[in-house]
């Protein structure tokens, strides 16, 4: 309720033409459904709702299918779309739904550190079933290359103490984990790392936005996908400096060395921001600000 009286208030003040409610969470997007104000209503789902995996959405696809009633528009992620497909349970409203990126494709300043080894950078929140450490830690045991440490900056890690402590116990000191990191620490990690490690979520409905500040920093990048339908392996496609592994081929002595010669050859390299935004250009704040104003 104070979220729908402050949207009221604002739009009051300012006689808003459009107000968007950027989502998850969700209860901003309720607050503007309730809210009386002059302008048009949009929705901007970085996380779909009902058919969410994480958790049980109260209402389920008659909630959502509700709350886009009150609305002028959405805008989801591709990966979204299937919910609105003709039989599914969100086709009526389908006419609403505008597809649009992330506006994360921004040039980040790159601080060169001079060090000796291949540093291999993962900073994210682990997840039970979600998003787990298990195929990059297997990788890299059997990996064991002295020129090679893995960092694993991050929460999470309570249900996987049991991996971590044998991944220690193999490579020592060339495995660390700093804990949770304030972001300007774990932007610096990032900004001095060889090879930025992205594990793939076990979800093929939600699109990770991190990845592409991944690929903004032009840094190679090393995928490890667990889905099937993993929905990053279009966009990592694209990237000449990533190299995808799936955990289904299975930490064999051919996918090891794969991974070591590709550390050892990456190394140093880097793309030009320019030359990402022209791989992206629907990732850049300027297109999806494009492709925004054009339906409201």
């Amino acid at each position: 309720m104070d979220s729908q009286r402050e949207i009221e208030r604002l739009d009051a003040e300012f006689h808003f033409d459009a107000v968007c409610a950027v989502c998850a969470p969700y209860r901003t997007a309720f607050a503007l459904e309730a809210a009386a104000i002059r302008g048009k209503k949009f929705l901007w789902q970085l996380d779909p709702y009902a058919s969410n995996r994480d958790y049980t959405a109260p209402g389920g696809f008659a909630r959502e299918g509700q709350l886009l009633n009150a609305l002028d528009g959405t805008f989801v992620t591709p990966q979204a779309l299937p919910d609105y497909a003709d039989g599914a349970p969100l086709a009526p409203w389908r006419e609403k739904v505008h597809v649009l990126g992330f506006p994360t494709l921004l040039p980040r300043v790159m601080e060169p550190v001079e060090h000796d080894d291949i540093q291999c950078v993962f900073c994210g929140s682990l997840h039970p079933g979600m998003r787990e450490p298990g195929f990059a830690l297997a990788l890299f045991r059997a990996l064991h290359d002295d020129a090679v440490t893995l960092t694993m900056a991050g929460g999470g890690w309570e249900r996987f103490e049991a991996d971590a402590d044998e991944t220690a116990r193999v490579l020592g000191a060339k495995f660390v984990r700093p804990g949770l990191l304030p972001p300007d620490e774990a932007a610096a990690l990032e900004n001095r790392a060889d090879v930025l490690v992205s594990l793939g979520n076990t979800y093929d409905n939600q699109m990770p936005s991190k990845l592409f500040g991944f690929f903004a920093t032009g840094k190679p990048v090393l995928h490890l996908a667990v889905s099937e339908n993993d929905p990053t392996l279009p966009y990592l496609a694209r990237y000449p400096l990533a190299l995808v592994l799936h955990r289904k081929d299975g930490v064999t002595p051919g996918t090891v060395a794969k991974l070591h010669s590709w550390l050892h050859n990456v190394q140093g390299y880097a793309l030009p921001f320019a030359q990402t935004a022209r791989l992206y250009p629907e990732f850049t704040p300027e297109k999806v600000a494009e492709e925004f104003l054009k339906w409201l």
